[in-house]
């Protein structure tokens, strides 16, 4: 069997495979020339990165959340993926606008989405809370091994769970935003009126939280 040869993307010619390095993804470059072994450090070292930040991830992931304010319902939902606990992102939502309500109720003012620092404040309250998406699945996604319990739920649900680490490192095309590329200003309107009428409740949710919290700090010994 003739050795494995291909063309060296520096002078162009065609050597054996084992006399080039790989310089960049699907790029090839003969050892000999000055530039070559430098940059296949440099891919080698981007690779090197990037298993530490997968086993990073999967480290991390492996430890049980804590989550603020007892957000973690009794059997929380995991991602399908990484197993990490989390709120399913309808619950994530939920609980976004709740901490929407307690940012007003705290500050006495109303939030204005298009101020970064009311919108970093926010964020920050859910930063310790996975969310958990919902995706679609056809059993065709070769990137994500599922165990025979989880395929068979997938394969009759339709849908998987995945958190936002996941999403983005296999890079997954979530039902939210499968549906915000087909949603209507009317859509879109009709949702504005829809939260409109859950202030009133959330409002209420939002201020026994902030008096619940309020107590447990006054009971805490000085």
């Amino acid at each position: 069997m003739p050795a494995p040869t291909v063309v060296c993307s520096t002078c162009g010619s065609t050597v054996n495979k084992r006399q080039t390095l790989l310089i960049s993804p699907g790029v090839r470059a003969c050892r000999v020339h000055s530039e070559t072994v430098g940059k296949a450090q440099e891919v080698q070292e981007a690779a090197r990165k990037e298993r530490e930040k997968l086993k990073e991830h999967t480290r991390e992931r492996s430890k049980p959340w804590k989550f603020a304010d007892g957000q973690a319902p009794i059997g929380a939902p995991r991602c399908f993926v990484c197993k990490c606990e989390g709120l399913r992102e309808d619950d994530w939502f939920a609980r976004f606008l709740l901490e929407w309500e307690k940012f007003e109720l705290e500050f006495n003012t109303f939030l204005n989405i298009l101020n970064h620092d009311h919108v970093k404040a926010i964020v920050h309250k859910m930063s310790g809370t996975p969310r958990l998406n919902w995706v679609y699945w056809t059993g065709q996604n070769t990137r994500v091994r599922l165990s025979h319990m989880q395929y068979q739920l997938a394969s009759i649900a339709g849908v998987i769970l995945a958190c936002d680490a996941c999403v983005k490192q296999h890079k997954m095309v979530t039902a939210r935003e499968q549906a915000t590329q087909q949603i209507t200003f009317d859509q879109l309107v009709d949702s504005m009126v829809v939260i409109e009428t859950a202030k009133p409740a959330l409002r209420n949710i939002a201020r026994m939280e902030l008096q619940n919290a309020n107590r447990l700090d006054q009971d805490q010994p000085s």
